[in-house]
């Protein structure tokens, strides 16, 4: 089985002159984000339901901008979750090369379920605690998404 891994640290802009808060996804120690926007409710949604999902995104929230062509495929098997994550993840848009692989990942679905709940909830205390408030990312996510994203039944109960 492989170890799921989610952090959440806050970041400021000088630019901008404001608080981010950025999240990293890790898979055994490797860290998979390489500058891309974790999508935590693409993330909540593959606690649900098998599918394809953008859990790595742009900042803007749109996985194209960043390059993303393919998402990774989430399979739920009777007490694991399987990710097919695609190799490179920011994949050739021009369609000149259509060669890719998958990289492999197995994580228990209790242990999947508990780290990403446990994460929300992390991120939920670090964006309520920072003042001025922090910007949440993916743009155009914000506490109030979160707050809907923790109360459901998954990602921590059954699996609907």
């Amino acid at each position: 089985m492989n170890t799921l891994e989610i952090s959440s640290r806050l970041d400021y802009d000088q630019d901008d002159k404001c608080s981010y808060i950025v999240s990293t996804i890790s898979v055994d120690g490797a860290d998979l984000s390489n500058g891309f926007t974790m999508d935590w409710e693409a993330l909540a949604e593959s606690c649900r339901k098998p599918g394809e999902y953008f859990i790595l995104t742009c900042s803007c929230g749109d996985n194209g901008c960043a390059g993303i062509d393919r998402g990774i495929i989430v399979l739920h098997q009777k007490e694991t979750v399987k990710w097919l994550v695609p190799d490179p993840m920011d994949q050739d848009s021009s369609g000149i090369s259509d060669i890719f692989t998958y990289s492999e990942k197995i994580f228990d679905m209790k242990d999947y379920r508990s780290k990403i709940h446990d994460a929300m909830c992390e991120l939920r205390t670090l964006a309520l605690e920072t003042k001025p408030a922090p910007v949440l990312l993916p743009r155009l996510f914000d506490l109030a998404q979160l707050e809907k994203l923790i109360g459901r039944k998954c990602p921590v109960g059954e699996q609907v």
